[in-house]
């Protein structure tokens, strides 16, 4: 009976314990609750802004990785622009030295000499290279070009005053050339003010005493698009496709009055030309402007007289529009170095076409057949008799 009195006092005393933790842990619950509450609400409100942020980061940088693309690219861009830029440089030095080698090959002798033979090489590397896009490689080529072209002037210089030492002919204009007898010969020629030059002299397709100023013929492809410098001094090949050069012209047509005639053939054979009794060129200062032409006539198989609308007009090159009209280079447009009014009736120093088929860039005179191109075109110059 008092062991049972016991148990039940220990269960009161437990139970009363129990009561007290449990009412404790109670406290403590709603408390912990309480204050999660009131630190839920502070911290939220503290960490909105940076919440309602986070998608505007993510997009920033989104912006920034692709703007680093584009940088990257355009940095790609610039090393290729350079590099394109060096090779640029390296061409127009190329073309450069092509050109004096050109110049040297007009001024040589009509015999093939080892000089000739070597400056021919020489022009002949040029132009292999002049499509290379290897930096490098152009840059060797150059280098060698330069060391060989040396050599070739060198070699040449000693040639040539050998053979100026044989030659017994003066070269006064146009004594010596008028009494040429051959059908076709390359002579020196001597004007007021100006160094000796040679120049080709045909005798066979106008009769004796012409002197061959321009000509395009198959098989001597020469670009005719060219600068002004390279028009002042001359280009090409005396034997083959040449423009004599404006400066030359000028004294020339200064010296005493000539005669301008101009032959023209076409793909099926057919010859026409035109024929104008007063050829006159001015000088560099006044643009070599085609100061005059005077009359005109055709002949048999008359072409028609294209040049007379270029007549007062300034010579242009791709590199100087000197042409009247404001709105076109014409030049450029017809691919020439011409006296161009605005723009042309003739085109006889375009682009030499391999057939005829119709081209505004080809060896044209518009009376004649408009832009068919022709197979060979001789413009020559006389002394008037």
């Amino acid at each position: 009976m008092f062991a049972m009195k016991n148990w039940v006092l220990v269960f009161l005393i437990a139970a009363a314990l129990c009561s007290v933790i449990n009412s404790e842990s109670i406290s403590i619950c709603e408390e912990a609750r309480r204050t999660d509450a009131e630190c839920g609400s502070y911290c939220y409100a503290v960490s909105k802004p940076l919440l309602q942020m986070a998608p505007l980061c993510h997009r920033k940088d989104q912006e920034i990785s692709e703007l680093k693309d584009k940088l990257q690219d355009l940095q790609r861009k610039v090393s290729a622009f350079e590099a394109q830029e060096s090779h640029c440089k390296i061409f127009d030095e190329l073309t450069s030295l092509r050109s004096a080698v050109e110049s040297m090959a007009n001024s040589r002798s009509v015999n093939t000499s080892d000089a000739s033979v070597e400056l021919k090489k020489c022009q002949d590397r040029l132009s292999n290279t002049i499509g290379c896009r290897n930096s490098r490689t152009l840059q060797q080529t150059l280098t060698e070009t330069r060391d060989r072209l040396k050599k070739c002037l060198d070699k040449d210089a000693n040639t040539t005053k050998v053979e100026e030492s044989k030659a017994e002919a003066k070269p006064e204009y146009p004594s010596n050339y008028l009494g040429s007898k051959n059908p076709i010969v390359i002579l020196k020629v001597q004007v007021p003010d100006i160094a000796p030059f040679r120049v080709r002299c045909n005798n066979e397709i106008a009769g004796p005493g012409w002197m061959v100023i321009q000509q395009q013929v198959k098989g001597s492809l020469v670009d005719f698009e060219r600068n002004w410098e390279t028009y002042r001094s001359g280009f090409g090949d005396l034997h083959g496709s040449h423009f004599i050069g404006l400066e030359k012209l000028y004294h020339l047509t200064k010296s005493q009055p000539h005669e301008l005639y101009i032959h023209m053939v076409t793909f099926q054979e057919f010859v026409t030309q035109a024929y104008y009794d007063n050829f006159r060129v001015d000088s560099e200062a006044e643009g070599y402007r085609l100061i005059d032409l005077g009359k005109y006539s055709g002949g048999a198989g008359d072409a028609g007289d294209a040049l007379s609308f270029n007549n007062n007009q300034k010579f242009s090159t791709l590199d100087r529009d000197n042409d009247s009209y404001d709105r076109v280079h014409c030049a450029r447009e017809y691919k020439s170095g011409w006296w161009h009014n605005n723009c042309t009736e003739s085109n006889l120093n375009g682009i030499y076409m391999r057939t005829d088929e119709a081209s505004r860039w080809g060896i044209w005179w518009r009376p004649w057949q408009r832009y068919t191109p022709f197979k060979a075109v001789h413009m020559l110059i006389r002394p008037k008799l």
